[in-house]
């Protein structure tokens, strides 16, 4: 049961790496736009 569970925190995560990843990409072209005017 201990496996299971470390196994399911893991993957969440690793999901929520991924996320944050992707939101960080979304908003990096806004800021480099923001700090080129």
């Amino acid at each position: 049961m201990n496996r299971l569970l470390n196994r399911f925190t893991g993957w969440i995560a690793q999901g929520l790496g991924l996320g944050a990843l992707v939101t960080a990409a979304n908003y990096v072209p806004d800021l480099l736009m923001l700090f080129a005017r």
